[in-house]
């Protein structure tokens, strides 16, 4: 006689499963880690394509907030608005090219080539102290090393990733600039349903954040080049427009790229005495404490305000991991990251 086998029952332990048994935020700490680690994998193996997409999301962020103003203006349609803005930038990069572009082609070539001259004069002044003498001696021993490691192979091939990664970062910025809904959308798409919302807002603060420090910076290189061509050209420095314009654009890198900016200004300044380099320096100190004490305040108050030494740190780990591309989106970077963290402690303070 046929008699069905019964299904044999798991004695009931009382032990509870994996996910009962860790507590809540011990789970979220282990998901995050996890999700640190892919993150982390990600940016060693993809780190410069990366940061060439996030340079084209600043790129789009510039673009779809002129659109926008122009927009509400102008009372057009999206499409129109970006097209105008579109027409609007090539047409002034076009004129500044016709204008400038002579010039500091033939003031850059007299810069490289008094910059050595001006180099020879600062050792000269430096050797003639023991100390100073140990210091050169030191650093040329540095030098040497580093030249050593240096091919002509690398530095075409850095030239070429660099123009590349230019042409990626304006593509993204374009494609991304002309439908960012799109993007964003799909972007939210990619995240479970109940944390779209949450997702949603980050990403909306990261993008103010953005926008209002991409045009808080403008505005200061502006500014800053402006006043360092008019003081140059009152102290009679050579080069005046070109090395106005280099500090100009140097200062989308704080801090750092103020002290770049100045060394080839203070060296072309020591060809003609090194009273006029001393009073290049005191305006180079005063110009950037202008910018960094009042003018950069104002204009960023809406955006996220990093304290000098998140900023520096961050900008000494994005050399380290991608040279002169990490160190110039690394403000940007610390700004998102910090917007980031401080949404999420707003979250936990509000009750639910």
């Amino acid at each position: 006689m046929y008699r069905p086998r019964l299904k044999r029952e798991m004695p009931d332990t009382g032990c509870p499963s994996l996910s009962e048994a860790l507590p809540a935020a011990l789970r979220r700490t282990l998901l995050l880690g996890a999700a640190l680690a892919v993150a982390a994998a990600v940016i060693w193996y993809a780190g410069a394509v990366l940061l060439y997409a996030f340079a084209g999301i600043l790129v789009a962020v510039v673009l779809q907030t002129c659109a926008h103003w122009v927009s509400e203006k102008a009372h057009l349609g999206p499409r129109v608005s970006y097209w105008c803005v579109l027409i609007g930038v090539a047409g002034i990069a076009a004129a500044v090219v016709w204008l400038i572009a002579p010039r500091v082609e033939s003031e850059g070539a007299d810069l490289i080539t008094q910059l050595p001259a001006g180099l020879a004069r600062l050792r000269e002044s430096i050797g003639n102290t023991s100390l100073g003498a140990s210091i050169l001696h030191l650093l040329q021993q540095r030098a040497a090393e580093s030249a050593h490691r240096v091919r002509l192979a690398s530095m075409g091939s850095s030239a070429l990733d660099t123009l590349g990664g230019a042409i990626v970062a304006l593509v993204v910025g374009l494609y991304g600039a002309a439908d960012p809904d799109l993007y964003r959308a799909g972007l939210l798409r990619m995240i479970p349903q109940p944390g779209r919302a949450h997702a949603a807002k980050y990403l909306d603060r990261v993008t103010y954040t953005l926008r209002w420090w991409m045009f808080g910076q403008m505005v200061p290189m502006v500014v800053l080049a402006l006043a360092t061509m008019l003081g140059l050209w009152l102290m009679d420095i050579p080069l005046a427009f070109t090395l106005g314009l280099f500090t100009g654009l140097m200062i989308f890198i704080p801090y750092v790229g103020s002290l770049i900016a100045a060394i080839p200004t203070a060296l072309i300044a020591l060809l003609q005495s090194p009273m006029k380099m001393v009073w290049v320096l005191l305006l180079y100190i005063c110009v950037h404490v202008a910018e960094g004490y009042a003018l950069t305040p104002l204009v960023q108050r809406r955006a996220v305000r990093l304290p000098p030494v998140v900023t520096v740190l961050a900008q000494l780990l994005m050399w380290s991991i991608a040279g002169v591309l990490g160190a110039a989106l690394a403000t940007p970077l610390a700004a998102a990251a910090l917007t980031v963290v401080s949404t999420a402690l707003r979250d936990e303070k509000e009750p639910a």
